[in-house]
């Protein structure tokens, strides 16, 4: 009986051990949650037929705008499979098909007709066009390949707007901007708009660059020449690789902007209205205008204001202004002898290499003159989020280094598949959280309130910063997307254990 006894005994605190060990999980489990703030929303386990090939796996996520519903992608090898989902993220429908032939492997962009999705490719020079489309009524596909070509043109950017894609190029050697929009048949339209107030003239030489000049760039290490600009998304967080940028292109509902950040003594601004296609001009003192001492200047148009920042090896300075009557709201300054009492962060020196995700050096800086020897002589830029109400703002710089060339959607490289993404703003939030987490950048962070006063307040983490803690949690894991979704930011991938494609929302 006593042996009995024992034996029950040692079972009984067993089984107390185990139940600790279970609610220590679920404890750690909940804790992971609640600070990373994230929720799963579905599970989809016939993602991928093929369950090996982790390398090769690829997942994206296109939102119709009207029903709330989403349309998820997912492509292994030479098969693309369609997953559609209504807003309560309950399946609706799937479909499968195999990709366009291999040259069309840039994603531009999407158009929505009721259940019928089509996906608009391009070839490396987009001289050469197809769409891929899924009919969700009888649960089918088609491809078409288009005689669409550009005349005399440079691809500049595509954007999506009201479940319609929207292509954007430059005429050669002039300051012509060019929009398509495309019918039900995939017909093009074209609309052009002049944007010759933004021509820049050189002091140093006779000579009037074109918008099409501007725009130009040379790779470093090559003789190839790319289209250099900034596109921003006011949805997330912009990283200062982007807001450094000399020209921007900004998509506000259905407004497009493009700013001008050449000359030292204003910034020109386009405005672009999407449904009638007519424009405005305006354009707007920088603080280094009457000053010569400053080196670089920048701009960042948000909520209605224009923040510039201007800096010297001597000082630096930053405005805000009414994007409406020019009005200068807020001002502050900084001198290289004094500390800089708007920032709520130490000044911070970030790099890193886009091969190496998640692993930012970090280091502070103590000396102001030490931040502005830095921010003089890299790309300036001011970036601008809002986070529970309150302006967090970036002023800084980045190395002045080649090009960034984003990865493909689940790998640090580049690669030729059809859902690789070289049109940033089909999906500016994965590319922009590839950057966040990479960029070589030095720079401070400061908290505005609503009236632009500094406040001393904590910074509280953006969406990205939760999707990185959320990610140290987890291993094993491909075909990553990070998209906007009603309102929403949702994080999917494959989980390799499981073999299921999970979506949670932050």
């Amino acid at each position: 009986m006593l042996h009995f006894c024992t034996f029950a005994l040692i079972l009984y605190y067993n089984y107390i051990n185990q139940m600790k060990n279970l609610f220590y999980v679920c404890y750690l489990f909940l804790s992971i949650q609640t600070l990373t703030g994230q929720e799963l929303v579905t599970e989809i386990t016939t993602a991928f037929t093929n369950t090996k090939n982790s390398n090769h796996k690829k997942s994206f996520a296109i939102p119709n705008n009207n029903n709330k519903d989403v349309l998820y992608l997912f492509e292994a090898k030479k098969e693309l499979r369609a997953h559609l989902y209504d807003k309560n993220h309950v399946s609706k429908a799937t479909t499968s098909t195999t990709p366009l032939p291999k040259k069309y492997q840039n994603l531009l962009g999407h158009s929505i007709n009721e259940n019928h999705y089509n996906l608009f490719f391009s070839n490396e020079y987009y001289d050469k066009f197809g769409v891929l489309s899924f009919d969700f009524e009888t649960q089918s596909a088609t491809q078409n390949l288009l005689k669409f070509k550009f005349k005399k043109e440079r691809f500049i950017e595509s954007l999506n707007y009201n479940n319609n894609i929207y292509i954007l190029t430059i005429s050669k050697f002039s300051s012509n901007l060019n929009i398509y929009t495309f019918d039900k048949d995939f017909v093009a339209t074209k609309r052009t708009i002049s944007l010759k107030n933004a021509e820049y003239k050189s002091t140093l030489r006779s000579y009037k660059y074109s918008v099409y000049d501007l725009l130009m760039a040379s790779d470093s290490n090559t003789s190839y020449r790319y289209i250099n600009i900034g596109t921003i998304k006011h949805t997330h967080p912009n990283v200062l690789n982007t807001a450094s940028k000399k020209i921007k292109l900004y998509h506000l509902n259905n407004q497009l902007i493009f700013s001008f950040d050449i000359s030292m003594d204003e910034t020109h601004v386009y405005t672009i209205n999407l449904d009638d296609f007519t424009s405005s001009y305006n354009s707007y003192d920088k603080p280094s205008k009457n000053d010569s001492e400053f080196k670089e200047s920048n701009s960042f148009i948000f909520d209605q204001k224009i923040f510039h920042i201007a800096s010297s090896l001597e000082k630096m300075i930053f405005t805000i202004s009414d994007l409406q009557t020019r009005e200068v709201l807020k001002t502050y300054s900084a001198q290289k002898e004094k500390p800089i009492d708007f920032k709520n962060t130490p000044i911070i020196q970030e790099g890193g290499s886009y091969y190496t995700w998640n692993k930012k050096k970090v280091r502070e800086m103590e000396k102001t003159s030490k931040y502005l020897r830095k921010i003089s002589n890299s790309n300036i830029g001011v970036s601008v989020y809002k986070i529970n109400g309150f302006y967090n703002v970036l002023l800084g710089g980045t190395e002045k280094i080649q090009r960034y060339k984003p990865p493909t959607l689940n790998t640090g490289s580049v690669s030729n598949s059809t859902l690789q993404f070289t049109s940033l703003y089909f999906n500016p939030l994965l590319t922009d959280f590839y950057q966040y987490t990479t960029t070589k950048s030095t720079y401070i962070n400061s908290l505005l309130d609503k009236n632009l006063e500094h406040t001393t307040r904590e910074i509280p983490k953006n969406t990205y910063d939760k999707i990185n803690d959320f990610e140290s949690n987890i291993s094993k894991i491909t075909a990553k997307n990070i998209f906007k979704y009603d309102g929403k930011v949702f994080y999917g991938y494959y989980d390799l254990t499981s073999k299921k494609y999970l979506i949670y929302k932050f």
